[in-house]
């Protein structure tokens, strides 16, 4: 049998990651063992491991949400991907105390319910920057309780209804604007003037440069030309900053008043339906037909034909277990329309 190997969070603020054997995991019936050949690091690995979130867990245990790699064995029940497939997964290293959840490990078990097959044509570094995004977009603008636009489709038909997404170049904005436009839906995104090429190339409608003055008019007056229904704003930045300014479009907007954070927001506005994107949530009870529409149908689909792009870009920092710590690093220290990976 192969050896697992893995980058240990040991304990509460402990840097750098102990590389060490890790246990390799079984497959339940519906997971899925994934033989991994890259990871991508999120604002999520750093925040645990600097202190920021605290989710309670035992120590050690293991980071990482995005996998991709080949499938090495496959529960019972999965049907969709079987041994020696090439595959995406969205593990949910912090919500569990088995640490064959985490993605940081070069054999981490998944929920086969977060697996897509790739095409060959797609190389695992770019494919990585796609997992963790694609469930938190979908949650946004999917889940009944947050924005809930219809499902995409392959061939999705223009409907009534328009929608700002805040931060297009960003991993989850990228996603979301690819999402939003299969389900027919016009979209307004800002992004830095340098990136306009990239989202407009996604399929955004208006692309506005947040740094101008009169950015928040010009989506305001966009909104009401366009004659459609608006939806609501999906904040794919949530930062204070980001947050007032959706504020500023939602006051001036009734009757709409609905915005989707990626994180928790404190001190919200009373007056506004503010809610917060989970990943895990799009297969809860409550809302799997959302996660087995986009997993199950058409992320794969999608990918296979191309309407689905791997955006953005990898920033590959390395190879090795040994290199997660210094891409953390460099994932903190900020990047633009790029996703920090690193290869296995």
């Amino acid at each position: 049998m192969s050896v697992n190997r893995a980058a240990w969070y040991t304990s509460k603020l402990a840097k750098p990651f102990k590389v060490d054997v890790a246990p390799f995991p079984k497959a339940s019936s519906t997971e899925v063992i994934i033989k991994n050949q890259a990871v991508a690091i999120n604002p999520i690995d750093w925040k645990v491991q600097d202190g920021v979130f605290d989710y309670g867990k035992a120590f050690p245990y293991i980071l990482g949400k995005d996998v991709a790699g080949i499938v090495e064995a496959a529960g019972s029940e999965v049907k969709h991907v079987k041994k020696g497939d090439r595959v995406i997964g969205n593990t949910h290293a912090v919500l569990s105390q088995d640490p064959k959840y985490g993605g940081f490990q070069l054999y981490p078990a998944v929920n086969s319910k977060f697996v897509a097959k790739i095409p060959d044509t797609l190389d695992f570094n770019s494919a990585v920057v796609l997992p963790l995004a694609i469930s938190t977009a979908a949650s946004a603008l999917f889940q009944s309780d947050n924005l809930g636009i219809t499902l995409p489709t392959l061939s999705p038909i223009a409907n009534n209804s328009i929608i700002v997404i805040w931060g297009g170049s960003s991993s989850v904005g990228a996603l979301a604007i690819q999402l939003a436009k299969a389900a027919g839906v016009t979209v307004i995104t800002t992004a830095s003037t340098k990136n306009h090429d990239l989202v407009k190339a996604l399929g955004a409608d208006l692309v506005l440069d947040y740094n101008r003055e009169s950015s928040i008019t010009d989506i305001l007056v966009a909104i009401k030309e366009s004659g459609k229904k608006f939806v609501g704003i999906v904040d794919c930045i949530s930062v204070p900053e980001s947050l007032r300014l959706c504020y500023s479009i939602l006051h001036q907007s009734p009757p709409t008043n609905k915005l989707v954070s990626l994180l928790p927001v404190l001190d919200a506005p009373k007056d506004l339906n503010i809610t917060f994107a989970r990943a895990i949530a799009i297969m809860s009870d409550a809302h799997k037909h959302v996660g087995e529409a986009i997993w199950g149908e058409y992320v794969p689909a999608a990918l296979i034909e191309g309407k689905l792009k791997a955006v953005p870009k990898p920033m590959v920092i390395g190879k090795g277990l040994e290199v997660i710590q210094e891409a953390l690093a460099v994932q903190k220290k900020g990047v633009s329309a790029m996703k920090v990976v690193v290869e296995l």
